[in-house]
């Protein structure tokens, strides 16, 4: 299988282009928008973008007012992610995989653990079998291929 490294690299055909922000930054300055001069930097388009937002989502009387808020608010301010509540349960790390999907699943009968997070934690036991499962696998194989003399 061939690698890629500074001297083999897939050929670009089309090549990625400008992003829509440059194309939309560019446009801003080619048709001298928001009071920008001529021959003004992206950054200063940018700026003038900025400021013809925020005017007109602080403008009480444009019916898009509200909207365009939001927008810059998310923008500048990211909703913080939900974290589900900190747990602790007592498994022996030795058991087997189904000895601690049942005692999640204990856990969660008890009232220890919410339903949502037991999934989420028998989700994660299963996701580790099957990791552990595709490792040995591969070891095997390996193995197998080593001892017939291929791969």
């Amino acid at each position: 299988m061939a690698q890629f490294d500074s001297d083999n690299q897939p050929e670009n055909r089309r090549g990625r282009g400008k992003s829509f922000k440059t194309k939309l930054l560019d446009s801003i300055r080619r048709q001298s928008l928001f009071d920008l001069p001529l021959g003004s930097t992206e950054e200063q388009a940018e700026e003038a973008f900025l400021d013809h937002l925020a005017r007109r989502a602080s403008n009480p009387d444009d019916n898009n007012s509200a909207m365009l808020l939001k927008e810059l608010l998310g923008r500048s301010y990211p909703s913080l992610k939900s974290q589900l509540p900190k747990i602790e349960l007592k498994i022996d790390s030795k058991a087997t995989p189904a000895e601690k999907a049942t005692a999640i699943l204990d856990s969660v009968a008890k009232g220890h653990v919410s339903p949502d997070v037991g999934g989420i934690l028998i989700q994660a036991v299963k996701s580790m079998v099957d990791i552990e499962s595709a490792t040995d696998l591969k070891e095997r194989i390996e193995k197998i291929e080593e001892a017939l003399g291929i791969g």
